[in-house]
């Protein structure tokens, strides 16, 4: 579809019904699905530390234990393995708000293990809709610009057409619909945030997404980093705690509907690698591979509705970013 053509696409009205005010300032009880997962472990740290109450829930099929090992001495937090998939245990824990960030996340599982990913992402966040219904719990839903596919138009607001071009972005696009659903036949009350590429500590470099994490390991053991395709690609990053502190702000507001979450600043792929290359004080150049199949050409963030609806911008330069997770990632001494 052409650019123009996209302009005269009808879409649904994002803002489902509630004015954005501050209401939930006091302590809560608080469930954070995929809680020991890299963005996950970074919202139950911040939430603990602001004196909630908070249930990390995770299978650990696709996250580390370690992310959240510190935290157990914390008398306001515990841990329960457990999968999204048990309606019953769900249920069970009966909270105020349910950040929902537990998912199947690569893109290339997605293409050759489609079931697995429509059961975690979906039949997962329908079981959570479910509890949030029974136990009149607010959710906070971590979505992704995946569903919109590659950019139609530059830059991308909530009310883009959805086109995702994996079975990872279908499922969090019928995941998206699902909260749409249980608000207007049920008034739970949530809130969609589809962030674009998040990057910081604690990012996996084995995940397809984590190009940050991928070619930061690379350049660091004096390997190239490998880029798909031209590097013309473009993508939108942000730094870990700023997307934190838009969770934080979601839950302090009644506004029911989906915002964006990024820093409305397109990176290309070959700048990025460059760049890396140049902050790990190396000299190599990266090499040329197949691009991948279905990739997303483009993507960057319209922010405005996060700054009008949330009060929330980045706070963090790109490059200060990079600069922090290069840095971290050379603590761990695991290159």
């Amino acid at each position: 579809m052409e650019a123009e053509e996209a302009k005269t696409i009808k879409t649904p009205d994002y803002g489902w019904g509630n004015e954005a005010k501050n209401v939930m300032r006091n302590k809560h009880k608080v469930l954070v699905t995929g809680g020991a997962g890299f963005i996950g472990s970074h919202l139950c740290e911040r939430l603990i530390k602001e004196g909630h109450y908070v249930i990390c829930l995770d299978d650990l099929s696709g996250t580390n234990f370690e992310n959240i090992r510190h935290l157990y001495n914390k008398e306001n937090f515990i841990f329960m393995k457990g999968d999204i998939r048990d309606k019953e245990l769900l249920k069970s824990l009966k909270v105020d708000v349910i950040f929902h960030l537990a998912a199947q996340i690569s893109v290339d599982k997605s293409i050759v293990e489609p079931e697995d990913t429509i059961s975690r992402n979906v039949l997962g966040t329908l079981n959570v809709l479910e509890a949030a219904r029974v136990n009149r719990s607010k959710v906070i839903y971590a979505s992704t610009c995946e569903v919109y596919g590659s950019a139609q138009l530059i830059p991308q607001n909530e009310r883009h057409p959805t086109d995702p071009t994996s079975a990872y972005g279908l499922s969090k696009l019928a995941a998206d619909k699902l909260c749409k659903v249980y608000y207007d036949m049920f008034r739970v009350p949530m809130t969609v945030l589809r962030c674009f590429n998040v990057f910081g500590p604690r990012q996996s470099n084995t995940s397809y997404g984590a190009v940050i994490a991928i070619f930061t390991s690379r350049a660091l053991n004096d390997k190239p980093p490998v880029i798909h395709g031209d590097g013309n690609q473009t993508r939108d990053y942000t730094y870990v705690d700023d997307v934190i502190e838009a969770y934080i702000k979601a839950m302090e507001t009644n506004f029911c509907g989906v915002v964006n979450i990024g820093s409305n600043n397109e990176v290309r792929i070959k700048d990025l690698a460059d760049k890396i290359i140049e902050m790990c004080g190396k000299t190599m150049k990266p090499v040329y591979d197949s691009a991948r199949p279905n990739d997303v050409m483009r993507a960057c963030c319209d922010n405005t509705e996060a700054k009008n609806i949330l009060g929330w911008t980045p706070k963090i330069p790109f490059d200060e970013g990079l600069k922090k997770y290069i840095e971290w990632f050379k603590e761990r001494g695991e290159l």
